[in-house]
């Protein structure tokens, strides 16, 4: 019995981690894939990485979080986020995934740019 509820609060310990990350932010680099209907976006953090939590809690702040919950893309311009707003939720598919060396990164799919 010990050991079950040993292994049952290591486990809530395990899922509880991601609740307490801190969004980085990210940049969108649209990549053109020549005869495929779509392109990819991806999005990664930032070099040096840096946190988002002061301005994530700011009403006027234009943030846009992105699949995962890790990655965070800030704009100057409230046009410019809907615009790649509209283009990311009419994605085909998308996906997060953490590198090697633990940075995260989200791929979307989405349809060739006119």
């Amino acid at each position: 019995m010990c050991k079950q509820l040993t292994m049952l609060g290591m486990l809530l310990a395990l899922a509880a981690d991601p609740v307490f990350a801190h969004p980085l932010e990210a940049f969108l680099q649209r990549v053109s894939v020549s005869g495929a209907p779509f392109d990819i976006v991806l999005a990664m953090p930032k070099s040096p990485p840096k946190l988002m939590d002061d301005l994530n809690m700011s009403p006027d702040a234009l943030l846009m979080h992105l699949t995962g919950g890790e990655l965070i893309v800030a704009f100057e311009d409230a046009h410019e986020m809907l615009n790649v707003a509209d283009t990311l939720r009419a994605s085909m598919s998308n996906s997060y995934s953490v590198s090697k060396d633990g940075a995260p990164f989200a791929v979307y799919l989405v349809p060739k740019a006119e």
